[in-house]
C-alpha cells in the first residue's frame, strides 16, 4: 500500500477520533452547565431562597392561607439569618463544582453496576417483605387494605429493628438504575427492569399504607436528577427550555401530591371537610406546613439556650440507632429531653412538628458551627454535581441524596435522619461492589 495512502488513512482516523473527543468534551461541558435547577447553586439561589422569601412574606402580611397556632417567631431577623446560611451554602457549592479529582474514575456503565443494582434492589424487596409481612402474607388483609375496607395504623404494622430501615436503599437503586438505563439502555436486562417496577409499586404501597410522602419524593429525585444530568448534554434548545421550567410546572403538582396525602390525614376530619374548597385546603396546608417548620426552628432559638453541642438534630440518627448503639450515644451526650418536643408543647402546635433544617443546625452548633456545616455541605454538593455530570459512580449515587437534602432544608436536617444514614450505607455497599474488579472473560 502506498505510503501516502497509509498516511491519509491514519490522518483520517486521527481526525475522526479527535472529532469524537471534541464532541464528547463539548457534550460534557454543556452537561456541566446543565439545567439551572439541577445544580446546587441554581437550586438554592433560583428556587429555595425565593420560596423562603415568599414564605416570609406570607407570615409578615398575616396571610389567611396560613394556619399558625402559637406565637410567630419568624421575623425579618431570623429570616435573613436563614437566607444568609443558604446563600453561603450556594457559594460553597459553586466552588466545589470547579473541583475535579485527576482521573475521575471509570464511568458507571463500564463497572459492576448490574451486580450492585441487583444486590441493592433485592435487599429492598426483602426489607419490604419483612416490614409489611402482616399484610403481604395475609391475602384477606392485603385485599382489605387495597380496597380501603381495612385501615391499619402505624402501631399495628410492626417494624423489624435494623431490617425495615433497609427500604431506604431505594434512592440508591433508582439513581443507579436510571443512569444506566438512560446512558446504556441495551445493558439493562428485562429482569432488572421488572425488579425496578416491583420496587416502585412497593414504594407506592408504602406511601399509601404508611402515609410517607417523602418516600415517593426520594424516588422521584433519584430518577429525575440522574436522567436530566445524563440527557442535558444532548438536549435540543427547545427541550432544555422546557426542562428549565419544570420547577414552575412541578410546584402545583407537588401541592396536589401534598393535598392527596392530606386528604387521607386531615381533610376527612370535621375540622376541614365541607368548610372550604379542596384546592384552598391543600394550598393552605402546604404553605402552613413549611412556614411552621421555619417558625418552629426560629422559636427554638428564641426560647432555648443555644448552642447545645449535643447534636440532637444534626446527628438524630445516632440517638435512634438500634440495639446498644443509640443507648450509648444518648448516655454520653447527656440529653435529658427533646428540645423541640418541649418547645412544641409549651409554645406551638405538636401537629406541625417539623423543626426546620436551618435553625436546628444553629441550635446544635452555634452560628460559626452552622456556617461551617453549610459551607461543607455546599462544597461537597457542588463537587458531587460535577461528578454526576461526568457519569462517575460517586456522583450518580450521592448527588441525588444531596439534592433531597437541599429540598428538605425547610423541614429538617435530612442528613441527620436515620433514613439518610441508611441510604449512605447503601451507597457504600454499591460503591464497594461497583469498584470490585471484574473477573476476566
Amino acid at each position: 500500500m502506498p505510503e501516502s495512502l497509509v498516511s491519509m488513512r491514519s490522518a483520517t482516523s486521527h481526525a475522526s477520533q479527535s472529532s469524537i473527543a471534541a464532541t464528547s468534551m463539548k457534550a460534557n461541558a454543556q452537561s456541566r452547565r446543565g439545567i439551572w435547577w439541577i445544580s446546587p447553586f441554581g437550586l438554592i439561589v433560583g428556587f429555595l431562597i425565593p420560596v423562603f422569601l415568599l414564605i416570609m412574606l406570607l407570615g409578615e402580611i398575616r396571610s389567611p392561607a396560613l394556619t399558625v397556632r402559637g406565637i410567630q417567631y419568624l421575623d425579618i431577623g431570623y429570616s435573613l439569618g436563614g437566607i444568609g446560611l443558604m446563600a453561603l451554602m450556594a457559594l460553597a457549592a459553586l466552588v466545589g463544582q470547579q473541583v475535579q479529582i485527576k482521573g475521575g474514575g471509570t464511568p458507571v456503565h463500564e463497572r459492576n453496576w448490574a451486580v450492585a443494582a441487583w444486590v441493592i434492589g433485592l435487599i429492598g424487596v426483602f426489607a419490604y417483605m419483612v416490614w409489611f409481612r402482616k399484610i403481604f402474607f395475609s391475602p384477606a388483609t392485603l385485599f382489605g387494605v387495597l380496597t380501603g375496607s381495612i385501615r391499619m395504623g402505624r402501631e399495628e404494622i410492626s417494624t423489624a429493628t435494623g431490617v425495615s430501615s433497609l427500604v431506604n436503599f431505594m434512592p440508591v437503586f433508582f439513581a443507579l438504575f436510571t443512569h444506566v438505563l438512560v446512558t446504556q439502555p441495551q445493558k439493562v436486562s428485562r429482569s432488572l427492569r421488572w425488579l425496578a417496577i416491583s420496587l416502585l409499586l412497593l414504594t407506592i404501597f408504602r406511601v399509601y399504607v404508611w402515609s410517607e410522602r417523602l418516600a415517593m419524593i426520594e424516588i422521584g429525585v433519584a430518577v429525575v436528577v440522574p436522567f436530566v444530568c445524563a440527557k442535558c448534554g444532548s438536549m435540543s434548545p427547545g427541550s432544555r427550555r422546557l426542562v428549565s421550567l419544570l420547577p414552575l410546572i412541578g410546584l402545583p403538582l407537588l401541592i396536589l401530591y401534598f393535598g392527596v396525602g392530606e386528604y387521607f390525614r386531615s381533610w376527612q376530619s370535621d375540622t376541614y371537610q365541607g368548610k372550604m374548597p379542596f384546592w384552598e385546603f391543600a394550598a393552605g396546608r402546604f404553605a402552613t406546613y413549611y412556614y411552621t417548620s421555619l417558625n418552629n426552628g426560629a422559636g427554638l432559638l428564641h426560647t432555648q439556650n443555644w448552642p447545645s453541642f449535643k447534636f440532637e438534630h444534626t446527628l438524630a440518627f445516632a440517638y435512634k440507632a438500634p440495639w446498644i448503639f443509640g443507648a450509648l450515644f444518648r448516655y454520653y451526650s447527656e440529653l435529658d429531653y427533646s428540645s423541640m418536643g418541649y418547645f412544641l408543647k409549651k409554645y406551638a402546635d405538636p401537629e406541625f412538628n417539623n423543626p426546620s433544617g436551618v435553625y436546628t443546625v444553629v441550635y446544635d452548633l452555634g452560628v460559626a458551627g452552622a456556617m461551617t456545616y453549610f459551607s461543607v455541605l455546599g462544597f461537597v454538593s457542588g463537587f458531587l454535581y460535577r461528578a454526576i455530570t461526568d457519569g462517575r459512580a460517586r456522583g450518580v449515587l450521592l448527588f441525588p441524596l444531596c439534592f433531597i437534602m437541599m429540598l428538605e432544608l425547610y423541614r429538617y436536617p435530612y442528613f441527620g435522619e436515620s433514613r439518610s444514614f441508611t441510604a449512605f450505607l447503601g451507597v457504600g455497599l454499591a460503591l464497594l461492589i461497583i469498584g470490585a474488579k471484574r473477573k476476566p472473560g
